[in-house]
């Protein structure tokens, strides 16, 4: 059976075989027209009377003729085995020779096969699709100009199998949508419209066009629509509108726009608050196959009230199976405190599919060991290597502190303080911790302080405010040690051991005035923050 809509093959064939009609009796007809009638009967009506090898060897015999729907026909059957041994080569050869000979039907078989890799070595080539896609999106066939155009626009734009083009794009998007009235054509012009790509920016054409597919049944458009109400990004933010798209969607068992709802549910955008309902929705959306809603199912199995870690482990690895990197994240985590080999195993396969936070756990898993693996000081610095050159800021100030203190490599100050000069400029919390560090080591402490200052007033990130409580007890000022262990102890969640020790300590060397002088003006600092 063709991979295309029996009408179409149907309206060709009536015509070609009504111009070869004649006898069923072999022996009363030319090769060429036993091959167009008995093929179309064998392949398209699945008359099971009609013989395989009789039939193909008819269209080979006529195939050293003029007709390309008889090529079309010898190489389909050679590609597929039917009445001959199958061979991809030489049935490509047909089909490519009845697509040479104008024939749109093996034009688009063609761009088929080039676009899945079937039948031609099993090897994808887009650009070879390309090629003849464009000839039937010139052509003269309605509904395969309209399908030819739409894959051309979308090709183009998402880059599937070849760069992305936005200016290739935006014509074959425009005429998919406005010269074909294909709704998804319009979609993805209307997209093209909203982000600026292969045209100017227009947020009111855009959404006209987005509302006109949606009212026509586009899928695409109503998700669209729905998440730009409720995310106030193009739109004016409206939860009823976008309740009301995401619905429509969601009615065809879209899994994303099921998803969608979902969230609604969960927290009462353009809806009444229902957990149950989301919880519903989430199970169906990821049953239908939604990696969202596979990871988001799996999280609402670990972390509800009553956890079920089997469960949450079933959806995490159905969704990381669909390269959902979040997943993969979690399925370590859950292995972080039983199987370290494991746990390294997922965060690297996060690493490698291009999640920043894998290379980043791998980084701290290296840098300090786990209960079941030493350290790697030189691993650490291959994953703090990846991370700089990904534009990391948390990458960047641990390769600089690598360099610092010569962990997994040459010991380099200089090179610490050069590579931390890009988040200097740009004011990075993280950047002013680490030259706080380098200032330390060269025992600039008024320095060390002064950055740990900069970066604690941001709100204590990166634990800048422990930090500086550090630095204040080697100078046995403990009314500012206690001030930002306190600060520290609010923002940063929790203090460790060592700093709970330096807590004591500090309090058994301030006058219980003093320490309420000093939370006094935390609670005028914090306020000031907020």
């Amino acid at each position: 059976m063709f991979n295309y809509s029996k009408f179409l093959i149907l309206t060709v064939l009536t015509f070609c075989s009504t111009s070869f009609a004649g006898s069923q009796n072999p022996e009363d007809q030319d090769p060429e027209a036993y091959c167009i009638n008995n093929a179309k009967r064998l392949l398209l009506e699945n008359d099971q009377t009609v013989n395989n090898g009789i039939t193909f060897n008819n269209c080979l015999k006529a195939s050293g003729g003029n007709n390309p729907l008889v090529w079309f026909f010898t190489g389909y059957m050679k590609l597929r085995g039917i009445g001959a041994s199958p061979d991809y080569e030489e049935g490509i050869g047909f089909i490519t020779k009845a697509a040479e000979g104008g024939l749109s039907i093996a034009q688009k078989e063609l761009s088929d096969y080039y676009l899945t890799g079937n039948g031609i070595n099993k090897k994808i080539d887009v650009a070879m699709a390309a090629k003849w896609l464009k000839i039937l999106a010139n052509g003269s066939h309605p509904q395969l100009k309209d399908e030819a155009a739409f894959k051309l626009c979308a090709l183009n734009l998402y880059g599937t199998g070849i760069p992305v083009n936005y200016d290739e794009a935006f014509f074959w998007c425009r005429k998919s949508g406005l010269d074909n009235h294909n709704t998804d054509g319009l979609t993805n012009l209307a997209y093209m419209y909203i982000n600026g790509f292969g045209t100017d920016k227009n947020i009111p054409i855009a959404i006209d066009y987005y509302k006109t597919a949606a009212n026509k049944g586009s899928t695409s458009a109503q998700i669209s629509l729905g998440r730009a109400y409720s995310t106030g990004k193009d739109l004016d933010l409206n939860y009823e509108e976008a309740f009301y798209w995401m619905s429509k969607a969601a009615e065809k068992q879209n899994p994303l726009a099921i998803y969608y709802l979902a969230q609604m549910y969960e927290y009462g955008n353009g809806v009444e608050k229902d957990p149950a309902k989301a919880f519903e929705l989430y199970s169906k959306s990821a049953e239908l196959g939604d990696n969202l809603a596979q990871y988001t199912l799996g999280r609402w199995y670990q972390f509800s009230a009553e956890p079920n870690p089997d469960m949450a482990a079933k959806w995490y690895h159905k969704s990381a199976k669909q390269n959902n990197t979040n997943a993969m994240i979690a399925i370590a985590e859950m292995y972080r405190e039983q199987n370290s080999k494991e746990m390294i195993l997922w965060f690297n396969r996060a690493a490698e599919a291009g999640n920043l936070q894998g290379n980043r756990q791998l980084l701290q898993i290296y840098l300090n060991g786990t209960k079941e693996t030493s350290a790697k000081p030189d691993l650490a610095f291959e994953q703090a290597k990846i991370l700089e050159k990904a534009g990391d800021p948390e990458g960047i100030y641990w390769l600089s502190y690598l360099y610092l203190y010569g962990i997994g490599t040459s010991k380099d100050p200089a090179k610490a303080e050069e590579i931390l000069q890009p988040l200097i400029a740009e004011g990075d919390p993280l950047a002013k911790k680490g030259l706080a560090q380098i200032k330390k080591e060269k025992n600039d402490l008024n320095g060390a302080i002064s950055e740990l200052q900069d970066a604690a007033e941001l709100g204590c990130l990166y634990n800048s405010c422990t930090d500086l409580a550090q630095i204040y007890s080697k100078q046995n000022n403990w009314s500012e040690t206690f001030f930002w262990l306190l600060a520290g102890d609010r923002l940063e969640n929790s203090l460790s051991e060592k700093n709970i020790k330096l807590m004591k300590h500090a309090e058994n060397n301030i006058a219980s005035e003093k320490q309420h002088e000093i939370k006094e003006r935390l609670e005028k600092w914090l306020e000031f923050k907020q």
